[in-house]
């Protein structure tokens, strides 16, 4: 058979058609390889997050259960009050120091801040209960005043339940021989750091700038003083003896509420009284008493379903 040019086309036709046809047929077969190649890709990734998110689940199972372990110890802290630094002295006998001169007294009183230590914990247990109370006292130099005081707390009913502690905004050695002769009691001192005796000749004791306390706004203003611009209300001038017991007073607080180990956890009453002041037998009872009352009341007036039996 004689080629022709009609048998040439014709021929050339089929065999683009069947090239055609196989290349699709490769194409095909390789998109399915492709596919399941994609899949065991896809499904490595998700067998992983898998095994993350397994790993999550048990990760926060660990510290729900953390949580709550820390909650429940939260609780007994709440029963009990935290004697983290106590246990550094329980003989009841304080450690009498000796100091100097200023830089001594200013050591001892950080240090003494700092070790929070409270005497008399191997004779009385400060666990708390429904008639525990901590008194605060704020102390000065006046240890005529102090002895009748401690002579009152001694005689009061429930007093071994209380925490006694004593605010010094001076460093006297009788006074803390006054202090660590104390039996009948928990108790601790604490020092006011920012007092005329560590402080004489600067504020917030009294700075020879400082205007005197009869000058008028006009004659602060010819001295030049330091604080001209800031009379009371009254027109007069600070005094530093007089405001030293504000001060102290302000800091006690702030203390013995947001930096003492021991009050850390305790909700229950807390006394302040000064060293001036002479207590009669009964009043724990009756401080007990007016605390129950006053929780009854404002449960009552807050229509609150209040627990007021201690």
């Amino acid at each position: 058979m004689r080629p022709t040019p009609k048998r040439l086309v014709k021929a050339v036709f089929l065999v683009s058609v069947f090239g055609f046809v196989a290349l699709n047929i490769s194409f095909l077969l390789r998109n399915g390889d492709d596919e399941e190649d994609a899949d065991d890709e896809y499904q490595l990734p998700l067998e992983r997050a898998g095994v993350n998110y397994s790993h999550r689940l048990n990760h926060q199972k660990h510290k729900d259960d953390e949580k709550h372990s820390l909650n429940i110890i939260s609780h007994t802290n709440n029963l009990q009050w935290q004697l983290v630094n106590a246990s550094r002295n329980v003989t009841g006998k304080a450690p009498l120091m000796k100091v100097g001169n200023r830089t001594d007294v200013r050591s001892v009183i950080w240090e003494i801040n700092r070790q929070q230590t409270i005497l008399n914990l191997d004779k009385f247990d400060l666990s708390s209960s429904d008639s525990t109370v901590v008194i605060v006292v704020q102390v000065h130099n006046r240890p005529e005043y102090i002895r009748h005081l401690i002579s009152s707390l001694q005689k009061a009913k429930d007093i071994e339940k209380t925490l006694v502690i004593f605010s010094h905004d001076y460093f006297s050695e009788e006074l803390n021989e006054i202090i660590a002769a104390i039996d009948f009691c928990p108790v601790m001192q604490i020092f006011y750091p920012y007092s005329m005796q560590l402080h004489p000749h600067e504020f917030p004791g009294q700075d020879p700038r400082d205007c005197p306390r009869d000058a008028n706004r006009e004659r602060a203003q010819e001295l030049n003083c330091h604080n001209k611009d800031y009379p009371d209300k009254y027109g007069h001038y600070r005094e530093a003896k007089y405001s030293q017991t504000k001060h102290h007073w302000f800091w006690k607080i702030g203390h013995a509420f947001d930096h003492l180990d021991v009050t850390k956890n305790y909700n229950g009453p807390v006394l302040f009284i000064e060293e001036d002041h002479y207590l009669v037998e009964d009043f724990l009872p009756v401080l007990h008493m007016m605390y129950r009352l006053r929780k009854k009341s404002v449960c009552f007036a807050m229509f609150a379903d209040c627990e007021t039996s201690y």
